[in-house]
């Protein structure tokens, strides 16, 4: 994220129609999609990690591995975190702008999208972003922005990696499966096989 890898796509077509052909909404709605996306791809890799490691412990069935791909179900968990990233985005720019003495709904959404492209559209692009905030709000407002955006930021990948990690790992934690000795953990596995697909999410 940090590279500006969501500057990309749709999210990078609105940024570059901003403000004449596109609306800080349609910025914010792009960027919502393609972190969604991100997470989502995180997700599955941190699935595949986890099936790795099953498959390499000494008797794991190859039937129990857990899958590594996100279901429509983990992916609506994710774009929910996300779009609660987002509410907390505009709120912030609202209070701030509202702060700052000029409350109109336009101004606080041109807030929020610029933003947003300072969080995530990595280092040229960002540094622009917070400057155009920085020249508007002032440089306290906008430090706060930046400083409390990255905070709901921080949060909401925490919430994601965590709570979809802790939902694949739930069952070998429910079973205090363990690697050693040999023989427990093939029982282990032998009573996960036949719980995996109750208990774990693909």
């Amino acid at each position: 994220m940090a590279a500006g890898g969501l500057l990309a796509g749709d999210a990078a077509a609105r940024w570059r129609g901003y403000p004449l052909d596109s609306g800080g909404d349609e910025v914010l709605d792009a960027f919502t999609d393609g972190l969604t996306a991100l997470l989502v791809g995180a997700v599955a890799a941190a699935g595949e990690q986890i099936a790795a490691g099953w498959r390499s412990e000494p008797g794991a069935p190859e039937s129990g591995t857990p899958a590594s791909a996100v279901d429509d179900e983990g992916r609506e968990r994710v774009g929910l975190l996300v779009r609660r990233w987002r509410r907390c985005l505009e709120e912030l720019a609202e209070d701030e702008v509202r702060t700052w003495g000029n409350p109109p709904a336009a101004d606080a959404e041109e807030a929020a999208a610029h933003l947003a492209v300072a969080l995530l559209g990595g280092p040229e692009v960002g540094a622009g972003a917070y400057e155009a905030l920085r020249r508007t709000y002032g440089t306290h407002c906008a430090a706060r922005l930046r400083e409390g955006g990255e905070h709901f930021l921080g949060t909401c990948v925490q919430r994601v990696l965590h709570g979809e990690r802790e939902r694949r790992l739930r069952p070998l934690d429910d079973l205090s499966a363990t690697p050693d000795p040999q023989v427990e953990l093939i029982a282990a596995f032998s009573v996960l096989r036949r719980t995996a697909t109750a208990h774990l999410v693909p």
